[in-house]
């Protein structure tokens, strides 16, 4: 008797069998990378962690699932472009050329494909050979989808059919230049999902309905959009790089949540959650069984690490070496050497003052000094430089730098402008700085100001608003650079980058308030580059141009190599005591072995 119950249990839950591969957040890692995302070096090659991910050994992962099973769909979660000199020098095009090779069924849209526009993401849109989905785009003048985005797709995997809806989160307004999106509105994502499942059910009479959101909102909000949209099945999440496991990591990432997450919803459905990290270092996997009825009775599956044990497919290795020759030439210009480790991680530039910073704005600054005269009783036309921290996308270590390194800090197509402000709109940028500020560290606001030609302190356990302490900026209009309390009814000429100025991330009071405003016409890649030229080789350092003060319940993220006071045996630069000094050398032994490279770069240059 109990064998036949096992046997009909078996028979039920086994009724349709359904394997789901998914990406999000790969932003154009063609190549491999080491564990932090960045570019895989010869040391990361020979070291204990190896290289991770890339698109010819996540083809190896592919092929071997859709060998071993029968029902597989391959999805993406967004936020394919960006991040790397791939998508620097061609865009999305390789991005697309890669995709299609390795046979994705449909990809949600994810903010940074609107980085270079509309037009550029048009020009991907016509070269992949799967749909891309967003539910909640709309045409500002006509009201319909943009041409070649669909609001969902229906796919057919053996012999059933499964709904797959897109979305993107509607705060892609904000994280993106305004004019490259003027013709185009985003939507509230839950009514928009919400419309699209209720269609696929009625069209699902008499078959199993399968309905997975595939979108690009975060981990909070996929968990909202589980527990709220009726009728879902699965959601697929990206945005947030969220590393989710159940048991213990692989790997260096820290899970934040179980996978997959299960929401329960008010009327006892249980819906999975995933999510598999960023860059390409995870494939996620996620085996589904569905009963006859269409229900969903069971879910297994971890993310697979695409480390050394995995090879890489020999035929996507021929195409990206054929892609790569036109590109390596582009981005093996030497531009310059640092001495120190030059943090750019979103948990250090999106949180507290970095070095990454610093340099930037440093950068901008002085190349106004050497191309604006100023005027008589001046030493500067603009002594402050600002960059969001979401603007700062990788970290450099100590040794020589590359363009292509320049370009994977800076990749957006950032140019500098100078704008005139009054003191009392520069306060309200400030606070604007640290009005999403998430303590916990989880979920670090781009819109978090790096700077030069300031020091502020400020005081998280204050409202919203208020957390300025104090700020204190240098001056321009003076002989001797000195820095003074800032005053609200006094003019400051400030240099920052064009997303800002067209009010991303929040920064609309600029548009609204400013003075007057002069595009410089040079990027701000163009700016660091000129910089490093010029300075190298760099020791920059931390030198408390951000505080926290107060009460507040911040804690500053450890920085990622370990700093000490004046510190001379840590690999960056700073005054400030957070960790002991590990024993990684010092900055006078490294130099001496530097020497004979700047001396080779000065023959170079």
């Amino acid at each position: 008797m109990k064998l036949l119950i096992l046997q009909l249990l078996a028979a039920v839950t086994s009724a349709f069998e359904l394997v789901i591969l998914h990406t999000n957040d790969v932003h154009a890692r063609i190549d491999q990378t080491n564990k932090y995302g960045a570019v895989c070096s010869d040391r990361d090659l020979q070291g204990e962690d190896g290289c991770f991910g890339g698109v010819a050994r996540r083809k190896t992962a592919i092929e071997r699932v859709r060998a071993s099973h029968d029902n597989v769909l391959l999805l993406d979660a967004g936020d394919q472009f960006q991040g790397t000199t791939w998508f620097s020098f061609y865009e999305g095009t390789a991005t697309a050329h890669f995709m299609n090779l390795l046979g994705y069924d449909a990809m949600a849209l994810g903010n940074h494909e609107f980085d270079y526009g509309v037009d550029t993401l048009q020009a991907f849109l016509d070269n992949v050979s799967f749909p891309i989905l967003s539910s909640n785009i709309r045409l500002i003048d006509g009201g319909g989808i943009p041409g070649g985005i669909q609001s969902s797709v229906l796919l057919e995997v053996g012999d059933q059919k499964v709904g797959v809806i897109g979305y993107i989160t509607p705060d892609t307004k904000n994280m993106v230049d305004p004019n490259g999106i003027d013709t185009i509105r985003f939507t509230d994502a839950l009514d928009a999902v919400q419309r699209e499942v209720d269609k696929f059910s009625n069209l699902a009479v008499g078959q199993i309905d399968i309905i997975i959101v595939l979108g690009h909102g975060g981990y909070s909000f996929d968990q909202f959009l589980a527990k709220n949209v009726k009728g879902v099945d699965l959601v697929i999440g990206g945005h947030s790089h969220s590393m989710l496991w159940t048991g213990e990591p692989p790997s260096n990432n820290d899970p934040i949540g179980k996978y997959p997450t299960i929401v329960t919803q008010s009327n006892g459905r249980r819906v999975p959650v995933v999510q598999a990290y960023a860059y390409g270092k995870y494939l996620g996997k996620l085996q589904l069984d569905f009963d006859d009825n269409g229900e969903l009775v069971s879910w297994s599956g971890l993310p697979i690490l695409l480390d050394s044990s995995i090879p890489e497919d020999p035929e996507i290795i021929k195409e990206t070496l054929g892609w790569s020759t036109p590109l390596n030439e582009f981005k093996s210009k030497v531009t310059g050497v640092s001495y120190v480790d030059l943090e750019g991680d979103r948990y250090q530039c999106r949180m507290r003052e970095c070095n990454m910073g610093n340099l930037i704005c440093d950068a901008i600054v002085k190349e106004n000094v050497r191309t604006g005269a100023p005027d008589q009783g001046q030493w500067a036309t603009s002594a402050i430089g600002l960059w969001n921290g979401g603007g700062i996308r990788s970290s450099i270590e100590q040794g020589l730098i590359t363009r292509a390194q320049v370009m994977e800090v800076l990749p957006f197509r950032n140019e500098v402008s100078r704008v005139l402000l009054l003191g009392s709109t520069l306060l309200k940028l400030l606070e604007n700085s640290v009005s999403g500020y998430d303590i916990t560290g989880k979920d670090p606001r781009g819109r978090f100001l790096q700077v030069s030609g300031l020091r502020v302190a400020y005081n998280l356990s204050s409202p919203v608003g208020l957390r300025v302490e104090s700020v204190q900026a240098l001056c321009s209009n003076c002989k001797i650079p000195v820095f003074l309390e800032l005053e609200p009814h006094l003019n400051y000429s400030v240099l920052t980058n064009h997303f800002i100025v067209n009010g991303g991330d929040g920064y609309s009071m600029i548009k609204e308030e400013m003075l007057s405003i002069e595009p410089l016409g040079y990027l701000g890649s163009d700016t660091l580059e000129a910089y490093l030229d010029v300075e190298s080789p760099v020791i920059k350092g931390l030198d408390n141009r951000i505080t926290f003060v107060g009460n507040g319940s911040y804690i500053a993220p450890a920085p990622l190599h370990g700093h000490c006071t004046v510190c001379t045996t840590c690999k960056e630069s700073t005054t400030l005591t957070t960790n002991t000094c590990t024993n990684q050398g010092t900055i006078e032994a490294y130099s001496i072995g530097l020497f004979v490279l700047v001396l080779v770069l000065g023959v170079i240059w």
